[in-house]
């Protein structure tokens, strides 16, 4: 009974090593990257009148192209009220306008709000950009056969935040895909099958079949050895299409940009600027990525 129950802990120890040799070489790779909403800097030194009101003239040029964008602008309207109640002071007309009894003007808090409705303009166009660089991708994923529908589901919901403004909740939605894409990767695998099984169960039967069990092991362990750089090629083949996938998407939403810049002006210069240098690095970053993972590929294969 102690030889038993010594091979059946030597198994189970096997075992999670086995795992996760397999879960530590598992593709990482993101569809999109983390996303990250960019921060409102504070304003440092006096602010002046003229550049408090050119802070508003802007304001409201970025409200107008996000309406004309179809974004939402609830929170950028209470935002530009909120600045433009700064900056009166001691005209008791446009204070009654504005439903206040008296305030007082601050520059400086202007040019703090201002500034937030410029940084929420352009979280507004990387959020977009990056959902739908995450459906092409689910698109082209959706064809492998695997269950993307809690995916889509996040995606969905992601969607749903950002109509209502809620950015933050919008972006954890975004983030959370990759790590849905992982589970839905490994399920149905031997490993999540054996997490499944409750402890107490996987004991007992490793007990009563570890003669069996042990030269399965051993036989796993063999042919891992010897699959060890197929399994190794083939991973980086995959990680070379999603990467090769990641270009094709990038170049086609720099093409979709200065569509939207130079043919029906929907863009303004400054968000089409921050847009295209966006992709251009990442293409860059690509093009010397994917030739590197490629040369690597050739050499294990050629070995």
């Amino acid at each position: 009974m102690k030889a038993r129950n010594i091979l059946s802990i030597s198994f189970v120890i096997l075992l999670a090593i086995f795992s996760f040799l397999i879960l530590s070489n598992s593709d990482n790779h993101s569809i999109t990257g983390a996303v990250v909403l960019g921060q409102v800097e504070d304003v440092i030194g006096d602010v002046t009148k003229e550049q408090a009101e050119e802070g508003l003239v802007q304001a409201e040029k970025d409200m107008s192209e996000m309406k004309a964008a179809g974004f939402g602008i609830n929170l950028i309207n209470d935002t530009l009220i909120d600045a433009r109640r700064y900056f009166i002071s001691g005209d008791s007309v446009l204070v009654k306008d504005l439903g206040e009894k008296s305030i007082t003007a601050d520059y400086a808090e202007v040019v703090l709000r201002t500034n937030t409705i410029s940084v929420r303009k352009t979280q507004a166009y990387e959020i977009k950009d990056n959902i739908r660089a995450t459906e092409l991708m689910l698109v082209e994923l959706n064809k492998t056969g695997l269950n993307l529908t809690p995916v889509f589901i996040l995606l969905d919901r992601s969607k749903v935040e950002f109509d209502n403004e809620r950015y933050e909740n919008s972006v954890d939605n975004l983030n959370e895909i990759d790590s849905k894409l992982d589970d839905i990767r490994v399920e149905g695998t031997f490993i999540r099958t054996a997490y499944r099984i409750g402890r107490e169960t996987l004991i007992v039967f490793v007990q009563e079949n570890w003669p069996w069990l042990l030269v399965i092991l051993i036989v796993l362990i063999i042919v891992l050895i010897f699959s060890w750089k197929k399994i190794q090629i083939a991973r980086l083949e995959k990680k070379i299409v999603e990467l090769e996938l990641e270009d094709k998407v990038s170049k086609d939403l720099l093409k979709k940009a200065q569509v939207e810049y130079y043919r029906d002006r929907s863009l303004t210069k400054q968000s089409y600027d921050i847009r295209v240098k966006n992709y251009k690095d990442r293409i860059t970053e690509l093009k010397h990525t994917i030739p590197v993972l490629t040369s690597r590929l050739n050499k294990m294969k050629n070995v």
